[in-house]
């Protein structure tokens, strides 16, 4: 592939994602920016399970689950533009997000790692919410991939094919 047809894809690719991100906020489907809970399979619960960083840890790579609700700093998120924010962050390399241990695809493991410098195994960390549903922005190509928290307590959080099934299904509290 030739530098110009480079540049154009990469110019393609910067004007799919101001467009995605304008229309978004038009529509309010990128929540405003404030502290919330994940609450799974939110159209028959109102306990939980949350969304939650495992053991609290503030570590590169540490996974994140499923686990009772508590509103501790481990279930604490923000939504900020596409990325998602974990609120307990005090880590020395600043805020940790959410992201997919390694290429966005079925059964990719999410964890935490710094927002802005994360280490090189660690792929993507832009999400947005729709329908009671956490995506992953994957620019268009290829299925929705939906966060999945299907599992007892304690199972880590992965992409699958959005199926708006309980295990994809978080209400923002």
């Amino acid at each position: 592939m030739n530098y110009t047809m480079k540049s154009h894809l990469t110019f393609a690719r910067i004007v799919f994602r101001l467009v995605i991100l304008v229309g978004f906020s038009s529509f309010s489907l990128v929540p405003s920016a404030h502290a919330a809970l994940f609450v799974r399979d939110s159209r028959t619960s109102v306990t939980g399970p949350c969304l939650d960083v495992r053991l609290a840890a503030d570590v590169s790579g540490t996974p994140i689950q499923v686990f009772t609700c508590n509103a501790t700093v481990a279930q604490n998120w923000l939504f900020e533009g596409l990325q998602i924010i974990g609120i307990g962050s005090s880590s020395t390399t600043g805020s940790n997000c959410i992201w997919t241990d390694g290429f966005p695809a079925v059964g990719t493991t999410i964890v935490l790692a710094p927002c802005n410098a994360p280490p090189a195994e660690f792929s993507s960390n832009e999400w947005y919410y729709s329908n009671n549903q956490i995506i992953h922005f994957n620019g268009g190509v290829g299925p929705l991939l939906c966060l999945d928290g299907s599992g007892p307590l304690g199972t880590q959080a992965t992409l699958r094919t959005c199926n708006a099934k309980p295990g994809q299904t978080w209400a923002i509290r």
